[in-house]
């Protein structure tokens, strides 16, 4: 199975955790029991898949799940990442696909209202290999901007999240993998932090004065 990460949440509406996975969806029954429906997020046009979220982005009553896919093929860039829409049927979805980011890799989906309308808005950390080794990769935290659903891609909000590809120095060969919004510092103001190793010199975003900076927290 092509596997990467994983999304935990209700997607039937029975009240039990269910997993998206390995592309498939894993129903739950409260148990720790789960089983393979069969049902892939592949079956709806989004491949291939690595990276998932499980929440009610549009406030229907009826759980979604986000999908950041990898590069449609080889020497090709792009993405699919894209929406599946619950409905009351479960395995009935809806797509919405995201603007193109022109990236091959997704890494981790995050979910703020970065305007503040009442939307939800996605970040998405995505990379592109830098072309120096093939462990070397640029990553960057892209930003659709949700408007009823109807989004726009804006890359210049969190461009100081550029990481890798040795673009900070000799050692710093790795970009980030996993994000995460937190007040990491308790200051009353959510924080963007990566969540595991670091190798150059800021692990996150810190707003100032109205900006998303590099900051080593």
């Amino acid at each position: 199975m092509w596997y990467h990460t994983g999304a935990a949440g209700d997607l039937n509406n029975d009240g039990f955790v269910d997993v998206v996975g390995a592309t498939y969806i894993w129903l739950g029954d409260g148990t720790g029991n789960f089983t393979n429906t069969g049902i892939s997020v592949h079956d709806f046009g989004v491949e291939p898949a690595l990276s998932y979220e499980i929440l009610d982005i549009n406030n229907d009553g009826f759980n979604d799940i986000v999908v950041g896919t990898q590069e449609p093929g080889p020497d090709m860039y792009g993405s699919t990442s894209s929406i599946l829409l619950g409905k009351s049927t479960f395995g009935e979805y809806n797509v919405i696909s995201l603007p193109s980011t022109e990236t091959t890799d997704t890494m981790d989906l995050e979910f703020l209202d970065y305007d503040n309308d009442g939307d939800l808005d996605i970040l998405e950390l995505r990379g592109i290999k830098s072309g120096h080794d093939e462990h070397s990769t640029y990553t960057f935290i892209h930003l659709y901007i949700n408007n009823n659903l109807t989004f726009t891609l804006d890359n210049d909000v969190f461009s100081e999240a550029i990481d890798g590809g040795y673009l900070l120095g000799s050692y710093d060969k790795n970009g980030w993998s996993r994000i995460k919004i937190d007040d990491i510092d308790n200051d009353g103001v959510d924080d963007i932090v990566q969540e595991n190793h670091n190798d150059s010199n800021y692990n996150g975003l810190k707003k100032i004065n109205g900006k998303w900076k590099k900051y080593q927290f």
